[in-house]
């Protein structure tokens, strides 16, 4: 008799929950139209995608709607992010710091802006997985212009004190990017509070909506959507962020 296999590989990608299968049914048969098109069918889409773009500001804790960037996925927003921020505020010999433990798309990323002429600095954790952020810190340059530091991490499920670390940065105009594909939706999460420039998520990991969220009610959802959330640029006028928890 054949054994039924247990699937135990949820943190890398899960089953369609049939709610969001119902939620999305109109969208894949019915209004399919481009959001860019000026007929019906697409200004039909085009609502619809400025309700979700509304759904993960709240969820994330933005400011506007316009920080809200979808994306193919969590690799391709770690990609934009941070070749984007880099192309916008390095120059040849400016300075990355990230941790040794990241994303593998963080981490090729980071490879690829060497090639570039940015120096790369990978911290390592501590034995609890944790990097300590005097460690950040000290890794801290002249030239550092952007710090990447993933929130929970998809293998050992440590999550990192990006607070502490954002409060480091805060006023030496760094910037801070996050790759929250592991948590958002699942533990609370705000780019403010935590003092995020820059967070990075996903829609494949099971991300269960409380009732106070925006994605239950008459839409339930329970995934986030791939997106890239880019705050306001690092600015010591920004009031410091609670340590994380």
């Amino acid at each position: 008799m054949p054994t039924k296999a247990t699937y135990l590989d949820n943190q890398a990608t899960t089953p369609l929950d049939r709610r969001v299968l119902g939620a999305m049914l109109p969208y894949f048969t019915e209004v399919y139209g481009n959001p860019s098109s000026p007929h019906k069918q697409g200004r039909q889409a085009a609502e619809a995608v400025c309700v979700a773009r509304q759904q993960v500001q709240t969820l994330l804790g933005a400011r506007r709607q316009s920080e809200i960037l979808f994306t193919a996925g969590a690799t391709e927003s770690n990609h934009l992010a941070l070749v984007g921020a880099t192309t916008a505020v390095c120059q040849p010999g400016d300075h990355v710091v990230t941790t040794a433990i990241e994303h593998k798309s963080v981490l090729a990323t980071c490879d690829r802006l060497t090639r570039g002429g940015v120096t790369v600095t990978r911290v390592p954790v501590e034995p609890d997985g944790r990097v300590d952020p005097a460690r950040i810190e000290r890794a801290l340059t002249p030239r550092t212009s952007l710090v990447s530091v993933m929130h929970a991490n998809n293998e050992i499920g440590t999550v990192q004190p990006l607070g502490e670390i954002a409060n480091i940065l805060r006023g030496r105009g760094i910037l801070l990017h996050t790759d929250a594909a592991q948590s958002i939706g699942t533990l609370r999460f705000s780019v403010d509070r935590l003092g995020v420039d820059l967070a990075s998520s996903r829609p494949s990991l099971r991300c269960p909506a409380p009732n106070n969220s925006p994605l239950a009610g008459s839409h339930p959802v329970n995934r986030c959507s791939n997106c890239l959330a880019v705050t306001s640029p690092a600015k010591p006028s920004r009031a410091p962020a609670e340590p994380s928890r």
